[in-house]
């Protein structure tokens, strides 16, 4: 993430995060399934800085390839917000439903005319963005 330096104000800085705060990982995230259906992923960041701040960690999935069924190469398939005070620790959970309205782990099979879930590995990831440096690998499972 890139730093811009605002330019100061009289007003007092407020306590909201900033997009340049750098939160860390205590533990690598686990994902496992928490009901025969459903994945939970479990993050665990702490804030570095010295003031308080919020994250918004997000959770993606790549599909195994599926031919003839083209789909992106991360889909967002949750997130989950964190208000942290200086030096604390929280977890979340982020919860993927196969059978949600959103389809998250499905791609449209336009000769069946319905969704499928696609047969292999799927992989999940964590982090505070789509961009690959934002990214982190927090587990697979297969299908």
């Amino acid at each position: 993430m890139r730093h811009t330096k605002r330019p100061s104000t009289a007003a007092p800085e407020s306590t909201e995060s900033k997009a340049s705060q750098k939160f860390c990982w205590r533990r690598r995230s686990r994902s496992s399934f928490c009901t025969s259906r459903k994945l939970c992923t479990r993050i665990h960041p702490s804030n570095k800085p010295r003031r308080t701040g919020a994250q918004v960690v997000q959770a993606y999935v790549t599909l195994p390839p599926a031919p003839g069924l083209p789909q992106p190469p991360k889909r967002l398939i949750g997130f989950a917000r964190l208000d942290l005070a200086p030096g604390a620790s929280g977890e979340a959970a982020i919860t993927l439903d196969p059978g949600a309205s959103h389809h998250p782990l499905s791609v449209w099979n336009e000769a069946e005319k319905r969704w499928v879930i696609p047969q292999g590995t799927f992989k999940v990831w964590l982090g505070t963005s789509s961009a690959p440096a934002d990214l982190a690998l927090a587990g697979t499972f297969t299908r």
